[in-house]
């Protein structure tokens, strides 16, 4: 039973990375972050980073690796949104920094 799991977590992981995929796509090519929150990115790479230190201190590998490549994605998408967000966010943002 225990390699049924196994092998169904690591397909259903591997779709999902895949399915994922086109959306870091649009980002790099069309270069616009206007429909995707930074906040909500940004909390699910918090949840997926305290996530892979769980799984770091439960020496579950399959769960490990996956939560890496989720943690990397995260970051990816985390970075190209603030890369690509639209100039007047980006504005708004530094005038409230220098306010403060």
């Amino acid at each position: 039973m225990v390699e049924v799991v196994t092998f169904a977590y690591i397909a259903v992981q591997l779709m999902s990375l895949l399915m994922s995929w086109p959306q870091v796509h649009k980002l790099l090519v069309l270069k616009d972050a206007d429909e995707l929150s930074l906040s909500t990115w940004s909390m699910w790479l918090t949840a997926q980073t305290v996530t892979t230190i769980y799984a770091a201190t439960t020496a579950q590998l399959f769960w490990l690796l996956a939560s890496l490549v989720w943690m990397i994605f995260d970051i990816t998408m985390v970075a190209l949104i603030i890369k690509y967000r639209p100039r007047t966010m980006r504005r708004a943002v530094v005038e409230v920094t220098e306010d403060c």
